[in-house]
């Protein structure tokens, strides 16, 4: 009977642990995944900046490959200073380190900027993603 109580215990020890190490690992994959989509900047309230009326909107796409892409919008046209661009991140909490590098540029940086990599903190909080100086929120998942 010893027996057979030592191998029941000893499968709910493992059933255990490995429920927890499965939820460790969700938990990876939802911070690795937390940036990705389309961002717009925003007031620090979350109120979205509007692109037809307002002068330099700024937006952001991150996809889950580690790339991205930055423009502003003046008045509903475009600016130039598109730039595409590889990044990571580290997030602890509610803050991180954002590291980009310039990959393509429309123009109107210098062509020795490409392969320059930056690095700038960020707060990713209540949904509001405050980078460097200005805040963004998602309005899209789609990446």
């Amino acid at each position: 009977m010893k027996k057979y109580r030592w191998l029941l215990l000893s499968f709910m020890m493992i059933a255990i642990i490995g429920v927890g190490f499965a939820s460790c690992n969700d938990d990876d994959d939802e911070d690795s995944k937390v940036l990705v989509g389309q961002w717009q900047e925003c007031e620090s309230d979350g109120v979205l900046r509007d692109d037809a009326k307002d002068y330099e909107v700024a937006h952001l796409v991150l996809r889950s490959d580690g790339t991205g892409d930055y423009w502003s919008m003046t008045k509903g046209k475009k600016d130039r200073g598109a730039c595409s661009f590889d990044y990571s991140y580290t997030l602890k909490g509610t803050s991180g380190r954002f590291t980009m590098t310039l990959t393509a540029t429309d123009g109107y940086y210098d062509e020795d900027e490409i392969g320059e990599t930056e690095s700038v903190g960020f707060t990713l909080i209540d949904g509001i993603f405050l980078l460097g100086e200005i805040y963004y929120k998602k309005v899209s998942s789609a990446n």
